[in-house]
């Protein structure tokens, strides 16, 4: 498989890389609906009505939503490595401060903060996997981002029903963040300046 894979102009620096950036990406599309099961029990804990608890779905949307252009800006600017250091760590300190929460407006603004670095890392992974793959294979590639941004959507509900069922919502979080942390250990090895 090596040797095919070499054929086409495809290291394995630029698999681990867009491995990398596409767990990424998957982790924070797996956010937009990680809290909808869990919403009933964070109202409980945090005494919120459901309008109130909404927000923090609907918070984490329209920052991510905001922060998508905003990166094109951010491109020019930074380099591709340092974007995406910059925003997994806003994503991991969102996700670890989310984790802690003990009052509503901590957890809104953990929230925004994941929202921050989602909005970040999602194109600047589009655009370091354009800036890898070989020309004849980056619709391969795009297919494979959108299969991960579809997929995180589906797969946030149904995981955070199992966590929610048999710990607490807490642990929606606990458990993201040593994956962002290794996810950001991982691209300190491999991910260079594009």
């Amino acid at each position: 498989m090596g040797t095919r894979l070499d054929q086409m102009g495809i290291t394995k620096q630029v698999i681990i890389i867009n491995a990398v950036l596409i767990f990424g990406a998957f982790m924070s599309t797996l956010n937009q609906t990680l809290l909808t099961p869990a919403l009933p029990s964070i109202m409980n804990e945090l005494r919120v009505d459901a309008a109130t608890v909404q927000w923090l779905t609907t918070a984490y949307l329209l920052v991510n939503g905001i922060m998508v252009p905003v990166t094109a800006f951010l491109l020019d600017k930074f380099t591709t490595r340092f974007l995406f250091f910059f925003s997994m760590g806003l994503f991991t300190a969102g996700t670890f401060l989310a984790g802690i929460s003990t009052t509503f407006s901590m957890m809104l603004a953990a929230r925004v903060l994941q929202a921050v670095g989602a909005g970040i890392v999602n194109p600047v992974g589009q655009t370091i996997m354009l800036l890898t793959v070989p020309k004849e294979y980056r619709g391969a590639g795009m297919g494979i981002i959108g299969l991960v941004f579809g997929l995180g959507p589906c797969v946030g509900p149904v995981v955070s029903g199992f966590v929610v069922d048999a710990f607490s919502w807490h642990m929606l979080f606990y458990a993201l963040t040593p994956l962002c942390v290794l996810t950001m250990i991982v691209g300190y090895f491999y991910l260079e300046n594009f």
